[in-house]
C-alpha cells in the first residue's frame, strides 16, 4: 500500500476512490490530522497509473469522463460487496510490513533521531559509564564485576524527573540503534503525518515512562 497524494474535498476524494475502482485500482481514503484526504493505493504495480490519474483528476475533477467512470466504479463496488468477492488476498499492506514512508520526516521524529544518535556518540553505545549513568533512570557505578545502584530512585525523588524518559535515548550496540532508528523513522513519520507531532510526543513519553519505571 502506498500514499500517492491528497485531496482537500471529501466529495472529490470519494469520487476519486470510485474512479479508481472503476479503473480496476483498489484504494483507501483516510482523513489526516490537517483535514485532507489521503489516497492510498493497495497494489504496488498500479501506483504509477493511479498517480497519473490523480494529477489529471486534480486539474479537472468535474470532467464528464471522470464522473462517468466514478459512477460505474461506485456501482461495481456495491455489486462486489453484495457478492462478497475477495479482492485483497494478495495485497500486502505496506503500513504494517516494512513501511516505506511516503511522507517527509516530521520535526519531532527527526529531533528524536538526532538526540538518540548524539547520545550514542557521547556514551559510545553504553561503554562510557559516566554519561550513560547520567542518562539512566538512576545513577550507578561499577564495583568489581557488578553494577551498583540505589533502587529507591533518589534522583527522581529529588526533582530530576527527566530521568524517567532519558533512558529511551540509550542504545547498546550498532544493531540496536540502527533498527530502533529505522522503526522510529517509519512509524514516527507516519504518526506525525496522520495524527500530529504532539500525539507522537504524548505516545513516546507515556511508553518510555511506563517501560523505564517498570524495568
Amino acid at each position: 500500500m502506498r500514499l500517492i497524494g491528497t485531496l482537500e474535498d471529501q466529495e472529490q476524494a470519494q469520487r476519486f476512490e470510485d474512479l479508481l475502482y472503476g479503473e480496476g485500482i483498489e484504494s483507501q481514503i483516510d482523513e489526516n490530522a490537517r483535514g485532507s484526504y489521503e489516497i492510498w493505493v493497495l497494489d504496488e504495480d498500479q501506483i504509477g497509473q493511479a498517480a497519473a490519474l490523480l494529477q489529471t483528476f486534480s486539474e479537472t475533477p468535474d470532467a464528464p469522463q471522470f464522473l462517468e467512470t466514478a459512477q460505474a466504479g461506485a456501482k461495481q463496488r456495491r455489486h462486489d460487496r453484495k457478492q462478497a468477492i475477495p479482492k485483497r488476498g494478495r495485497i500486502v499492506d505496506g503500513r504494517t510490513m516494512f513501511y516505506k514512508p511516503s511522507v517527509s520526516f516530521g520535526v519531532l521524529t527527526m529531533t528524536l533521531i538526532v538526540i538518540s544518535v548524539g547520545a550514542a556518540l557521547v556514551t559510545r553505545l553504553g561503554k562510557e559509564i559516566g554519561p550513560t549513568a547520567r542518562l539512566s533512570i538512576t545513577e550507578y557505578r561499577e564495583e568489581g564485576n557488578y553494577l551498583v545502584w540505589d533502587d529507591g530512585l533518589p534522583e527522581i525523588r529529588q526533582g530530576q524527573v527527566w530521568r524517567i524518559f532519558t533512558p529511551m535515548f540509550l542504545h547498546f550496540g550498532i544493531m540496536h540503534i540502527l533498527f530502533n532508528m529505522l522503526w522510529l523513522r517509519d512509524l514516527g513519520s507516519m504518526i506525525e503525518a496522520r495524527k500530529s507531532w504532539w500525539y507522537l510526543l504524548l505516545l513516546v513519553l507515556v511508553m518510555a515512562g511506563l517501560s523505564n519505571l517498570a524495568q
